[in-house]
């Protein structure tokens, strides 16, 4: 070695040949870095693509089993209810066995790729389209299920029972113990009955121009007074309640019998009847014979008559009274 004098001499420390070999070593791993980040690219690329495209398969085939369910939804025979209960739950199984089957694969195919964020991104991503489509799925079917048990028909019940015909009631007459009296007419005319509380009816009266009864006492066994018209004239005959007669044609010379009445005690018959255009009252027995006939005349009450009085009073006239006051 030479030293001059004036100049410094100075010596590297790395070889001279050493910087290009690491240029170019750099250069080779830049470009090597570059091409292994295309290729994870290209490759997290194609991962994502399969996802998608494994999540459109899924979910047109949860589409497709939708459809099929709605169709079976549409149904509206009640035979077919429980068929169609029995499909939707199969179409939940299957599609819950689609998505997992599909989620499974597309992490198998995923993990196979490698554990770049890339394909942690693209996995959640498939992840998370598949629940949703599975979600929707649920709600689909759910909305299937209500329409279906909404729109099933209902079943009319079978009568159990044979309903009984309602009972008609035939009114029986009935009386507290007494006679009921009535009047026939027939081709003979008039007649007179009394039917009691049970046997047959008994006569009062046959085959007279006309008759009614006047009045009924129950004492001495039951008594009728009856008006009877026979022959163009009136008579009072007197019946027991058995169809006895105790005497008929009682007529003393009336014009008209107008009423009868019993007394309380049944031993007299009061008669109304007129006789040359004025009323009187008879009284029999209950045997029928004429005990009396009282005169119920009057005298007529004398019409006084009251002149009018009138009286006027005196006039008195006061002349007026003048005082007259001398003035001093």
């Amino acid at each position: 070695r030479q030293v001059k004098m004036g100049q410094l001499e100075v010596t590297p420390i790395l070889p001279g040949w050493l910087l290009p070999l690491l240029g170019a070593v750099l250069v080779f791993t830049c470009i090597s870095l570059g091409m292994a980040y295309s290729f994870m690219s290209a490759r997290s690329e194609a991962a994502t693509q399969t996802a998608v495209a494994v999540a459109a398969q899924q979910t047109a085939a949860l589409q497709e089993t939708l459809s099929a369910a709605e169709i079976a939804a549409t149904q509206t025979v009640a035979a077919e209810e429980t068929a169609a209960w029995g499909a939707t739950e199969t179409v939940i199984v299957m599609t819950a066995a689609a998505d997992e089957e599909a989620a499974a694969t597309a992490t198998a195919r995923v993990i196979a790729t490698g554990t770049a964020e890339a394909e942690e991104a693209a996995l959640a991503a498939a992840m998370t389209a598949t629940q949703a489509a599975f979600q929707a799925d649920e709600a689909a079917t759910a909305q299937a299920i209500i329409d279906l048990t909404a729109n099933a028909p209902t079943a009319t019940p079978t009568p159990t029972m044979t309903p009984s015909a309602t009972p008609t009631f035939t009114p029986t007459p009935a009386h507290g113990g007494g006679l009921i009296s009535y009047r026939t007419t027939g081709g003979g005319g008039v007649s007179l009955w009394a039917q009691p509380p049970t046997g047959a009816p008994i006569a009062l009266a046959r085959d007279v121009t006309d008759a009614a009864v006047l009045d009924y006492t129950p004492a001495h066994g039951g008594l009728f007074a009856l008006w009877i018209v026979r022959n163009g004239g009136q008579s009072v005959s007197i019946v027991q309640a058995n169809g006895a007669v105790v005497r008929e044609n009682i007529n003393n010379g009336w014009s008209t019998i107008v009423d009868g009445d019993w007394s309380l005690d049944g031993e007299r018959l009061v008669l109304e009847v007129t006789t040359g255009g004025g009323t009187n009252y008879v009284y029999l027995n209950r045997a029928g014979e004429v005990v009396g006939q009282p005169s119920f005349g009057l005298a007529p009450l004398p019409i006084i008559t009251i002149p009018p009085m009138i009286t006027i009073p005196p006039i008195i006239t006061i002349p007026p009274i003048f005082i007259i006051t001398p003035t001093p």
